[in-house]
């Protein structure tokens, strides 16, 4: 155990380190399992209608697993670039990670598979599907069954 003040072998870590060393950790607390298949969805809509980060919609079909993971499967409108497709699937990613993961009893027991999206040319962003994507994870937390 360090004392108060002393550094910890490794140095000064950047974010890069410090996530994967949060991975790491999380990765071995006991998780829990999706018990049956199911499916949720949710529909952003912000306060302002009509202005950037208002508008997002995900479905995503859920099944057990062995460990968490993530598919994107729904398609985006064509005119969307594919590297701005790249910042919209980080943008579920993060938000899988933020309810699933970050949790204190992480739900991992689950493969997700997002298979509708809704985009509205002028109200949808990034963020508008991180907070869609974020409260679908949160009903799939809050209504289904989870293994302890």
């Amino acid at each position: 155990i360090a004392a108060f003040g002393e550094r910890i072998e490794g140095g000064a870590m950047n974010i890069d380190d410090i996530v994967t060393r949060w991975a790491r950790c999380k990765s071995r607390f006991a998780s829990r399992r999706l018990v049956a298949p199911c499916a949720v969805e949710f529909e952003y809509q912000g306060k302002q209608w009509g202005h950037p980060s208002t508008y997002a919609y995900v479905r995503f079909e859920c099944v057990p697993a062995e460990a968490l993971s993530l598919e994107v499967s729904a398609t985006w409108p064509a005119d969307l670039t594919p590297d701005y497709r790249q910042l919209l699937h980080d943008a579920i990613s993060a938000a899988v990670a933020d309810v699933l993961v970050a949790a204190e009893d992480p739900y991992l027991g689950c493969w997700l598979t997002c298979v509708e999206v809704k985009w509205d040319e002028v109200a949808s962003s990034e963020l508008a599907f991180y907070r869609a994507t974020r409260a679908a994870m949160m009903l799939l937390c809050e209504r289904e069954r989870w293994s302890p």
